[in-house]
Parts: structure tokens; sequence; C-alpha cells
């Protein structure tokens, strides 16, 4: 298996990503994703940065997992400001961050997807290896 960054979800088919995502809960829709792109909602201008992960397995989608480069932690409902401040006050930089959320959408809900069948161990651990890497590589906090 191999984790593949996106910027946006016009690079991933949506039957793909709806087969993964269900019906159960309308905001992992691949159509509201992009409808937050497409509206300007989710913008380098708005903050939110589309850095979405899809795992492949012989070019097969096999999970996803959306996730935002953020600059700020506004248009959350979990506010770390206060982490933010203490970064601050020891002179470190806690942004950009990444973030796996629905951005603007304090709905609870999944967000990782993965195919019925695959190890969903394997696949959160080669996710959380990546976005290690993702993040040493390009100074991100957390």
């Amino acid at each position: 298996m191999e984790v593949k960054q996106i910027n946006s979800m016009t690079q991933v088919d949506a039957e793909n990503w709806n087969r993964l995502a269900g019906v159960a809960y309308p905001f992992l829709r691949h159509e509201f994703l992009l409808a937050l792109e497409q509206s300007g909602s989710i913008s380098e201008q708005t903050g939110w940065l589309p850095s979405h992960l899809l795992v492949l397995a012989e070019d097969e989608l096999t999970a996803c997992m959306p996730l935002y480069l953020k600059q700020h932690s506004w248009g959350e409902y979990v506010f770390d400001h206060q982490w933010a401040q203490a970064y601050q006050q020891h002179g470190l930089d806690y942004y950009p961050k990444y973030l796996t959320t629905i951005p603007l959408t304090p709905c609870q809900g999944t967000r990782i997807v993965i195919k019925e069948g695959i190890d969903p161990l394997e696949v959160t651990q080669l996710l959380l290896a990546f976005i290690k890497q993702l993040s040493a590589q390009r100074g991100i906090s957390s």
C-alpha cells in the first residue's frame, strides 16, 4: 500500500471516494468537500489548504482521509488558541498544522474510511507515518 496526497477533491474520482465514504455521513461525501473548495470556503485565502490523503493498493483506492493544512485555528470547533500562545511564548511556531476534519462543520463522524477487508491498524499506522514524515520535511508543528 502507498499513500498519496492530493490538493483538491478534483484529483480523486468521486465514485471511488464515495464508495468508501458511504451515505450515512453526508459531510464526508466527495460532493460536499468539493463544494467547500469550489465555493471558496476552503482556500489559501481562508487558511484551509486541502491536503487529503489517499491509500492505494495496486492503484485501487482502499482508504482516504480528509486533511487540511491550517494557518490558524478559525473555523474549527475545538479552539486551540492556548496551545498556539504557549508555542509563541516559547519561541516556537504552532502554525502551519495539519488537521483531519470536516471544515466548518461541528458534526462528529468518521475521518478515516477504509475498504472492508483492509486492516485498519495497518492503514492508520501508514497514514500516521506519512503525516509525521511530511510534517518533518515541511516544518509543520502538529
